[in-house]
């Protein structure tokens, strides 16, 4: 691996062309793929994940994923969706992604300029400039339009695209992703460091990994690694290897039966109450509470 100068990468800038004839561009790609990295655009993206489990990283923020994971981004934020899969396989996710990607202003719903009805939009897209993850019933009828999009033309599509954007910002159960303070370096270097850290951190959560061996893994100083993580991701190292291996044993207790004390070695964590401490930190409850939502979810659904 080539050594990485005094400043590390951010996202890639992504550049996006609608399809012909549109003013907006949907699409459905694999993992892994080109599309599915760290990366950013000035377009909102509307994000669905279809199969699979893994991490999410939207800005500073980090968590866990599953099917219907359902995220509106606003311009400019950094995101990538990571899955569980056996980096030594030549395994793939056909479909994990539906994708939608939109310039306000060329859609017509801009936060100026826009016809008085479609104001209505506003308070959504104002708000997805944090990010927003929506929950709820209505997660599965807003999957199926967006889907739906895809098979449509012209004015049709556009039409359902209003539709859908209306439907999600009449949804309560949304929140906000990314921290208030959070200021992203976007310049392509930094983006291919972010995406050496995160594939280096993921392949080894189940490791006494070091902050010292990441450095070394970039060829940098742990000081110097120290700083620059802190500048790119908005996050201590420690605050966000300790948020990656929360979100996979949130995973192992939604789909395994595995001991809690066997998750929480599987996930890094040495000792048993140092994770149920850490867990109820990030999670707000317990790791057994957790499960037992998380089984009672998949009973009603």
């Amino acid at each position: 691996m080539a050594p990485i100068e005094s400043f590390p990468k951010s996202p890639d800038l992504e550049v996006i062309f609608p399809r012909p004839g549109h003013s907006f561009r949907w699409h459905r790609h694999d993992y892994p793929d080109a599309l599915a990295r760290w990366n950013y655009h000035p377009e909102y993206e509307l994000h669905y994940i279809v199969a699979s489990h893994g991490t999410m990283f939207v800005g500073d923020y980090i968590s866990e994923f599953k099917p219907g994971n359902l995220v509106l981004l606003g311009p400019n934020i950094p995101h990538q969706w990571v899955s569980d899969i056996a980096s030594d396989k030549d395994e793939k996710i056909v479909g994990r992604d539906v994708v939608l990607q939109f310039d306000p202003e060329t859609l017509g719903v801009g936060l100026t300029g826009a016809p008085r009805e479609i104001g209505e939009l506003s308070p959504l897209l104002e708000q997805a400039r944090m990010g927003l993850i929506f929950s709820g019933d209505g997660v599965r009828s807003a999957a199926k339009m967006l889907t739906e999009i895809g098979e449509r033309k012209g004015l049709s599509a556009l039409t359902l695209i209003y539709e859908l954007l209306l439907h999600l910002s009449h949804n309560t159960e949304k929140i906000p992703l990314v921290s208030p303070t959070y200021a992203p370096i976007l310049d392509q270097q930094s983006t291919l460091w972010v995406q050496n850290v995160i594939e280096k951190t993921i392949g080894e959560l189940d490791t006494d990994l070091k902050m010292s061996d990441v450095a070394h893994h970039v060829n940098m100083s742990e000081s110097a690694f120290s700083k620059l993580f802190k500048r790119v991701i908005g996050l201590t190292f420690t605050e966000y290897l300790r948020k990656l291996r929360i979100g996979r044993a949130c995973n192992l207790l939604s789909e395994t039966d595995q001991k809690i004390s066997t998750i929480a070695s599987d996930c890094g964590f040495r000792n048993l109450s140092n994770f149920n401490r850490y867990f109820l930190h990030e999670m707000k409850m317990t790791p057994k509470t957790y499960r037992q939502a998380a089984t009672k979810r998949i009973h009603m659904s």
